[in-house]
This record gives structure tokens, C-alpha cells and sequence, in this order.
């Protein structure tokens, strides 16, 4: 972390003010590793691999780090030479593609596939995860100087609140314990004025919970993350030539390929030009991410509407979007 960046942090215990407490490794101008303070509670906080960690090693979001860190680049829109994350991002803020001199919190980064779309604006980004996936972030966009990347828990942000212009949490809110709570503690970042966005998952009858993964859930989120990986790669493999001939179909080839083997096309209908390997991976990423998840809370867009409207935001904005339900608001 560059040290300019200390002015954003605040104790996740008191939220008195963080300084430097130790520095034991520096490269360029960016502590790799140290150790922060607060300075009304005297809490210390790790720095390590040039990212201040705020929660414990081990923790319920260890799947998320394992699949990250294991498939950094799948979704990154420079890996796959198309703009899924950044038509998602979009779709989901209604932001301007140039936010020069704006701040940006990321709530919930993963890999970093939508950091890489918000630096791009030009503004400055503060963006942090749970999971030791901040370190698959890091490795693809560290680099970036307008980027501070925190381990952090959505429930208590190491950050100062009502300085930021914008804020997003996409795909996360679902995956908390309690969902609600987690919403809740977003508003208070924002500058008077400033936007906030976010998507959840759906939540829908019980025919569609019938023909979704997760009429399985219930027992692979008590797995091992190794073992499910493991058997997503095999059963990838196995149903593939099966996939690619449902696929081929039409539509109700694509519903059978998603009901019954729980196969979503994300390139083939498109007619996006993908090779095997690259989707087959995807698809293992995307056992893995939904499978391991150990909590999966989807919501209504009548819940969603309702948590905007406690938190008194304005030009609230809740309808279905490609990644379940969007949400967004003003301060």
C-alpha cells in the first residue's frame, strides 16, 4: 500500500484514525509488509504482500480465495478479449465511463474483475474483500497507483465514512450471513450526493430452486473446496460433448443443458468466440463459486426496494438485471 493512502482508513473496532506502526518491507514507494495502529484503541493490523489485512486468516469466505487465486484471469475482460465485466458494471451503476478525481469503494472485489473496470474511469479506488482473494486482485491490478486494496469485512469497513462519491457491491451481498446488515453498512461511505449500486441474486420459486444447483447446495457447501473443484473438472469434462450438442439445439436444448446438468450457456447463444478450454474452465469456476458459496441468500426486488428506502436514499432504481436484482440509489 502507498502510505498517501492512510488519510481513507479508519479502526474497524472505535473508528478512531490509523497510522503507521511498523515498517519491515518497502518496494517502490508501497509497504509489502508492516503493521498499522489505531491511535485511540491501539488495535494493530497486519500489512502483508502489500495488502492491510482486518480479519482473520481463516474465515467462512476461504472458497472465494481458493477459487480466485486458482482462476485469477478467467473473467477478466482482458483475458477473455470480450466486455462481460464491463457491460455488467455499467448496466448495474449507470455511471459515467470517465470519473476523473471521484473516489470509488468496491465492496467485495474477488478477483478484481470489476476493480480493473472502475480504475479505468480514472478515478480512485479503495476496494476490499473478505477472502484472500484481495491477493488475486493485487496480482492483476496492484500496480494501478490509484488503487488501495484492503482485506476487510463488509460488516466493519476500515474506512473513514462520507467521503466517497460512489460506491458498488456486485455479486456479494448474497454471499453474507446476513444480508440486510451487510446493505445497511454501505450507505454511510457516501458523500451527500453520491451513488450507490448494487446486484443480488434472484430469489424465486420453488420450480426454479428445483432446477438450479441449488437443490444441491445443501450438502456441497459442507464440502471441501478441493474436493468440489475436483469433481466440477471431471464432470465438466464428461458432459461436454453433450453440453455443445444441447446447446446446438436452440432454446429448449440450452434449458435442458441448465436444468437437468446445470450447464448455463454464457458465450454460445452469443455466438462469442470462445474456445473449449476457455468455457469449460468458466463453467468449473462457476461449480465452484456457486456450489462452495456456504451462504446463498437470494432476494426479492421488493426487499431490495425496501432496504433502499430505510436507508432514505433517493432516484431509487430496483428491476431485474442479468446477474438477478439491481439496486440503485442516492444519497
Amino acid at each position: 500500500m502507498h502510505e498517501a493512502f492512510l488519510k481513507y482508513l479508519a479502526c474497524p473496532k472505535c473508528s478512531g484514525n490509523i497510522s503507521l506502526d511498523a515498517i519491515n518491507e518497502e518496494t517502490d514507494d508501497r509497504i509489502k509488509s508492516g503493521s498499522l495502529v489505531c491511535k485511540t484503541c491501539k488495535m494493530t493490523y497486519p500489512i502483508k504482500n502489500y495488502i492491510p489485512r482486518f480479519v482473520p486468516e481463516k474465515n467462512y469466505a476461504d472458497n472465494f480465495g481458493y477459487q480466485w487465486n486458482l482462476y485469477t484471469e478467467t473473467q477478466y475482460d482482458t483475458s477473455l478479449k470480450l466486455p462481460m465485466s464491463e457491460s455488467r458494471f455499467y448496466k448495474t451503476t449507470n455511471w459515467p465511463n470517465r470519473l476523473d478525481g471521484e473516489l470509488i469503494l468496491e465492496a467485495g472485489c474477488g478477483a478484481g474483475r470489476f476493480t480493473e473496470i472502475a480504475l479505468a474511469t480514472n478515478a480512485t479506488v479503495i476496494s476490499f474483500d473478505y477472502s484472500s482473494a484481495v491477493d488475486a486482485n493485487y496480482k492483476m491490478n496492484g500496480n494501478n497507483p490509484n488503487l488501495l486494496i484492503l482485506q476487510a469485512d463488509i460488516f466493519t469497513p476500515p474506512i473513514k465514512a462520507g467521503i466517497f462519491d460512489k460506491v458498488y457491491c456486485m455479486g456479494v451481498i448474497q454471499h453474507t450471513p446476513d444480508p440486510k446488515k451487510a446493505f445497511m453498512t454501505l450507505p454511510k461511505f457516501l458523500k451527500r450526493g453520491g451513488k450507490i449500486a448494487i446486484d443480488v441474486y434472484l430469489k424465486e420459486g420453488i420450480g426454479k430452486w428445483l432446477t438450479s444447483y441449488r437443490r444441491i447446495h445443501w450438502l456441497t457447501r459442507h464440502m471441501n473446496v478441493k474436493t468440489v473443484h475436483t469433481l466440477s473438472k471431471n464432470y465438466v469434462n464428461i458432459i461436454w460433448p453433450l453440453t455443445k450438442s444441447l446447446w446446438g439445439l436452440g432454446r429448449n436444448g440450452r434449458r435442458i443443458a441448465r436444468y437437468v446438468f446445470l450447464v448455463k450457456d454464457r458465450f454460445w447463444r452469443k455466438g462469442l468466440n470462445v474456445s473449449d478450454e476457455v468455457q469449460k474452465e468458466s463453467l468449473v469456476l462457476h461449480f465452484i463459486d456457486q456450489l462452495c458459496a456456504y451462504y446463498d441468500n437470494p432476494q426479492t426486488l421488493k426487499t431490495i426496494q425496501h432496504w433502499f428506502e430505510t436507508e432514505n436514499l433517493k432516484n431509487i432504481e430496483v428491476f431485474k438485471g442479468g446477474n438477478g436484482v439491481i439496486g440503485r440509489g442516492e444519497l
